[in-house]
C-alpha cells in the first residue's frame, strides 16, 4: 500500500515538474494584454474582437489560482504591457473560498496544476478537508495533463485555458428591480485570502513593469448588499489602480444569458465597445470612468445582434 502511495505520488511531481519546465506557456508575440478573472469576465469579453488581447479567464477561478496564471504568462512572455483583473463584489464575499479551495477545486487545479508551486496546493486539499475530493481532484488532474502532454503541439493558453464556452441563450426571466439593503461595515467580515492573492497579483505585474488595471463587467444585478464596502476598498487598498468600472453603464437585456453574465451576442457587442475605449486610449486618461459612462449611454438603445463596426 505504502510502495503504491509512494509511486503515485512521484508519478504525480514528475508530472508537475515535466509541465512546469516545459516551455508551453508562449502566446503570439502580437498579444501585448491579458484579461484574467472567473466565469464573468470570461463571458463579456472575446478577445477574438479586441486586437492585441488574449482573455485567459476561466469559470469558477479565485484570484489565487489567477495569480499563478498571470505570473507564469508574464515570465514566459515579456511583450505582456499590462493585464486586465476583474474585480467584482463576489470577490470579497466568503463565497471566494469556494474558488480557492472550496467546491470549485474540480475545476482550478487540473487546469492550473502544471504552473502552480505545491505548497499551496497542499493547503487548499487540507482547508478543503474532503478525501472523497481529494481523490477524484487528483485522478481527473492526472488525466487531463496526462492527455495535454501526448498532444503533438503542447500549448497551456490554446489547450487548457482558452476553453471557456459562453451560453447562447437570452435573459428571458425578470429584471432585478428591489435595492437590498446594504450590509453593515461593521459587521461586514471581508474574505482576506483571496484579496491577498489579489495583492499579489498587483505586486508581481508592478514588479514586472506590467500595468494592472480592475475592471467591473456589466450586470443586470446592480444593487449588491456589499456593494458600499466593495467600492471602499477600490478607492482605498487599491487606489493608485485604475478601476474600469463598466457596471455603472446598462446593457440591452438581450445583452445577457442571466443576471450576471453575458450572451454571445452580448459578448461580441461588448467587446467592440471595450475595444473602441482601447484603441482611443480611454483606459489610460485621467477621467476614464467619466468617458466610460458617457460613451456607455447609447449602449442600452442599441440592438446587440447587429454586427457592430464602430462605436
Amino acid at each position: 500500500m505504502l510502495i503504491s502511495i509512494g509511486l503515485g505520488l512521484l508519478f504525480v511531481l514528475t508530472l508537475h515538474y515535466t509541465i512546469r519546465h516545459g516551455d508551453y506557456l508562449k502566446i503570439d508575440s502580437s498579444i501585448k494584454h491579458l484579461i484574467a478573472g472567473h466565469s464573468i469576465p470570461a463571458c463579456s469579453l472575446s478577445d477574438e474582437y479586441i486586437p492585441g488581447f488574449l482573455n485567459i479567464s476561466q469559470d469558477s477561478e479565485g484570484y489565487s489560482f489567477t495569480f499563478f496564471k498571470i505570473k507564469a504568462a508574464i515570465e514566459a512572455n515579456p511583450q505582456i504591457e499590462s493585464v486586465f483583473v476583474e474585480y467584482e463584489t463576489s470577490q470579497i464575499d466568503e463565497f471566494a473560498k469556494h474558488r480557492i479551495y472550496g467546491n470549485y477545486l474540480r475545476q482550478n487545479v487540473p487546469r492550473h496544476f502544471g504552473i502552480m508551486d505545491l505548497g499551496p496546493l497542499v493547503d487548499y486539499f487540507i482547508k478543503n478537508g474532503e478525501l472523497t475530493e481529494f481523490v477524484f481532484v487528483i485522478r481527473k488532474t492526472i488525466e487531463d495533463n496526462l492527455a495535454f502532454i501526448w498532444k503533438k503541439d503542447r500549448n497551456i493558453p490554446a489547450d487548457i485555458w482558452d476553453t471557456h464556452i459562453t451560453p447562447n441563450v437570452a435573459f428571458t426571466g425578470e429584471v432585478p428591480t428591489k435595492d437590498e439593503e446594504m450590509v453593515d461595515s461593521n459587521s461586514y467580515i471581508v474574505f482576506e485570502e483571496n484579496l491577498t492573492y489579489l495583492d499579489s497579483i498587483v505586486a508581481f505585474c508592478q514588479a514586472s513593469n506590467v500595468k494592472v488595471y480592475l475592471f467591473r463587467s456589466p450586470t443586470m444585478e446592480k444593487k449588491f448588499k456589499n456593494e458600499l464596502i466593495f467600492l471602499d476598498i477600490a478607492k482605498t487598498r487599491y487606489k493608485n489602480i485604475p478601476f474600469l468600472d463598466f457596471d455603472q453603464i446598462l446593457l440591452p437585456v438581450p445583452a445577457y444569458c442571466d443576471i450576471v453574465h453575458i450572451n454571445v451576442d452580448g459578448q461580441r457587442f461588448f467587446s467592440k465597445f471595450f475595444n473602441s475605449l482601447a484603441v482611443d486610449g480611454v483606459f489610460d486618461d485621467p477621467n476614464y470612468q467619466a468617458i466610460i459612462e458617457e460613451r456607455g449611454k447609447k449602449l442600452s438603445e442599441m440592438d446587440v445582434s447587429k454586427d457592430y463596426i464602430l462605436f
